[in-house]
């Protein structure tokens, strides 16, 4: 009966541990972050089910060791997966490789050890009708001490980086997902430091228990803090593809979350291709359009307007842009949001007075309310050279004082 317990528990574990692992790949699957906490899952699973299943349903010894020796893997690289996945919490890149060489070789070497030489790590017996594990006599425990204290070493590190986590936290968010990774964490370092205590053999499958509440806190801290890539909702999502103008939605990165029809139509992007592009890509002036979104997401505006030029082919689309800031239920900035509206009496006001692009930059900083100084200097360019723009400008669209070119340029829409 207690066999039918544990085994119901097991594929309970094993189905949530898998669930998880596949809806975080599901919500982001570019991400590095969500496709190792995938493998950690499945690592995990593995784990469990051979613990249980075949401790409690082998009888021969050599079929023990030969399940130890495919399954000691699989534990071991739990430990360097769970650092590499701290590691990657952190970081905007993944850890270099000289990094994740020195966190996975380690493991992988007493993972081969155990393999050729099992008997100096554990022990077998067989008790009230199956297999559990013990220590092996204190002879020959040198290579159960070097894993004993390599897992620990393994355990420090990754709780050192969770410290780290919380310490650097620029957000409530993270403060919160780090404080769930430190609990979780600090339950399962307990009981593998409390390991070697253990005096009696011990049932593999009640092994499993620390480790998968701590997996279980790791999934929760990633799905319900991290906030990847920010997206819309169902309704909201489908409330978007129906408005006319351009709608794209940015990470903190100032990559495209989202981007709906006519985002795509302004850009003569194939569908599916904005997404994941770095919205400084779409722009003419990418730089500046970099440095305009940085400075807004540091400052304290809510909402900021432009005007951008986006890129189509060898053509360009201007567009009046409306930014605002995304926050989440604790305040804390998760994106930008873009909405965009085409100006097509610019390309028409360009066309029929043939007016070249550096004296459209020109005009569009004077309607701006520049002077002709500063618009030399953000162009780079003399103040002489901005008065002779200006004059060609006025003589082509027969206009004497500023006056006049704004109420001209006002007919083809090109306020700010």
């Amino acid at each position: 009966m207690e066999f039918t317990y544990r085994l119901i528990d097991s594929l309970l574990l094993s189905a949530v541990a898998l669930a998880l692992g596949a809806y975080a790949l599901r919500q982001d699957p570019r991400s590095g972050l969500n496709r190792l906490l995938l493998l950690i899952c499945l690592c995990f699973v593995v784990r469990n089910t051979t613990a249980l299943l075949a401790f409690a349903a082998l009888k021969e010894r050599e079929e023990i060791v030969a399940l130890f020796k495919a399954n000691f893997l699989f534990h071991a690289i739990i430990f360097s997966m769970n650092l590499h996945f701290f590691l990657l919490l952190r970081g905007k890149k993944g850890p270099p490789a000289w990094a994740l060489a020195l966190v996975y070789l380690p493991m992988l070497a007493l993972s081969l050890a155990a393999i050729l030489d099992h008997e100096r790590f554990v022990r077998f017996a067989f008790r009230d009708g199956e297999w559990r594990i013990a220590l092996p006599p204190r002879a020959g425990r040198a290579w159960f001490r070097a894993y004993t204290w390599t897992t620990l070493l393994y355990l420090t590190a990754t709780m050192l980086a969770a410290l780290r986590s919380l310490l650097r936290a620029a957000t409530r968010r993270e403060r919160r997902q780090a404080l769930i990774l430190i609990c979780g964490f600090s339950a399962y370092f307990a009981s593998q430091a409390a390991l070697p205590l253990l005096r009696r053999a011990t049932a593999p499958s009640l092994l499993v228990y620390p480790l998968f509440a701590y997996i279980l806190s790791l999934c929760y801290a990633t799905l319900r803090y991290r906030f990847l890539a920010p997206r819309p909702s169902p309704m909201t999502e489908e409330l978007i593809a129906h408005i006319g103008d351009a709608v794209f939605l940015l990470d903190r990165d100032f990559a495209v979350a989202h981007a709906n029809p006519a985002a795509e139509r302004i850009l003569a992007a194939p569908s599916g291709t904005v997404e994941g592009r770095p919205f400084p890509s779409l722009a003419r002036e990418g730089g500046k359009v970099a440095e305009v979104l940085a400075s807004f997401q540091a400052g304290p505006e809510l909402s900021l307007g432009l005007r951008l030029a986006f890129a189509r082919g060898e053509d360009e689309a201007a567009a009046a842009c409306y930014l605002s800031k995304v926050k989440d239920r604790f305040a804390d900035l998760v994106g930008i949001l873009v909405i965009a509206r085409e100006l097509p009496g610019r390309k028409e006001f360009q066309g029929l007075y043939r007016i070249t692009g550096r004296e459209l930059e020109v005009v569009d900083r004077i309607l701006a309310g520049e002077t002709n100084q500063s618009i030399g200097a953000s162009l780079g360019i003399s103040e002489r050279t901005v008065e002779a723009h200006c004059l060609h400008v006025y003589a082509k669209l027969d206009v004497k004082n500023k006056a006049e070119l704004v109420r001209l340029c006002a007919k083809f829409d090109l306020l700010p």
